[in-house]
This record gives structure tokens, sequence and C-alpha cells, in this order.
């Protein structure tokens, strides 16, 4: 599955679910270079989610945000690397 319909189908998921997200990969006006793909957030937690479809790989800017934010993760800031819709269902069950 290509990462823009694993993205479209993961944000469906979890505003139904309800939480609120942010999708910026989508948004060619805003320079987003090297930043994750959606921001979602709820009852006081934050996922950071990078979206990477079959054959995607993670770009050299991408590792080193990765690399720098992982001192600051947390129990309420979290980092994934979502390949599948199924990634974006566990952070739903959380």
């Amino acid at each position: 599955m290509m990462g823009s319909e694993i993205t479209e189908k993961g944000v469906v998921l979890l505003r139904a679910c309800g939480f609120i997200c942010k999708v910026f990969n989508s948004n060619r006006r805003v320079r987003t270079k090297d930043w994750i793909d959606i921001w979602a957030c709820k009852h006081g937690r934050t996922w950071l989610i990078e979206v990477k479809g079959k054959g995607d790989r993670l770009k050299p800017g991408q590792e080193k945000f990765i690399r720098e934010l992982e001192n600051h993760l947390g129990p309420h800031l979290i980092y994934i690397l979502a390949k599948s819709v199924d990634d974006f269902q566990q952070i739903s069950e959380l």
C-alpha cells in the first residue's frame, strides 16, 4: 500500500476513535521537510507519526530528526513509524 493510502485510512481510523489529527505531508504550500507526516493527540498523549508505504525509506533528514527527538520522548510524547494501517489500529487501542 502506498504511503498516501496508509495516511488517509489511518487518519480516518484515529479520528473515528476520538483523536485530533493534523496531516502535514499533504500541504505543499507549507515547507515541512523532515517533519513528521501526522500529529495526533488524545487524552494528554501526543503521537508524532511518520508514514512509509511499500518501498519507502526514511530520508537522512528524517533519521536525524528522530535521533534528536529520542531523548525527549516519554509516556506523553510518542514517535511511531507507521508502515501499515495495522500500526494505526495499535495506536487507537492505547
